[in-house]
């Protein structure tokens, strides 16, 4: 599957084979490791200089995985489950921030469904919580930053 993620032209056959599907599912899998290594390939599937270079595959990618509410299944199910005590669930939620900042960077629009779907709270909580100031703290204060600017519900 990664060997996908550098070819663009064929994320339409991740699209109607519903291949995204499965992988959002498996965003909910029990097991950490899985979990991780479906943040790794989306993070891969979602990089925004591979986007850019076919719009129309890329637009049908993105289009399906909001339209599988990924912002809310990588909150609920990788942001808010998993431990970043453990450096392997600490790099799968630093592959989800970056899957919300790909997202965020190809459409902007999807501020406020980042907003909705409960990240804006997330990134709140994460970004104020006492502790070493680390790389994924950082990084939510980044995306923190992002929603604030561009999205209206975000400062109200």
């Amino acid at each position: 599957m990664h060997v996908i993620a550098a070819e663009p032209q064929f994320y339409s056959i991740l699209v109607e084979q519903g291949s995204l599907q499965i992988l959002l599912q498996l965003l909910s899998h029990e097991n950490a490791d899985i979990v991780g290594a479906v943040c790794n390939l989306l993070q891969e599937l979602t990089d925004v200089e591979i986007l850019v270079e076919s719009e129309d595959c890329a637009n049908l990618l993105i289009e399906e995985l909001l339209k599988g509410q990924i912002v809310e299944t990588l909150v609920q199910q990788v942001l808010g489950r998993l431990n970043e005590g453990e450096q392997d669930e600490a790099d799968a939620i630093h592959n989800a921030l970056t899957i919300i900042e790909n997202l965020l960077d190809f459409r902007p629009e999807a501020n406020e469904i980042c907003v909705s779907q409960g990240l804006f709270e997330w990134l709140m909580i994460r970004g104020t919580k006492k502790g070493a100031f680390d790389a994924n703290k950082l990084f939510a204060s980044q995306l923190l930053h992002m929603l604030l600017q561009s999205s209206a519900s975000a400062r109200n």
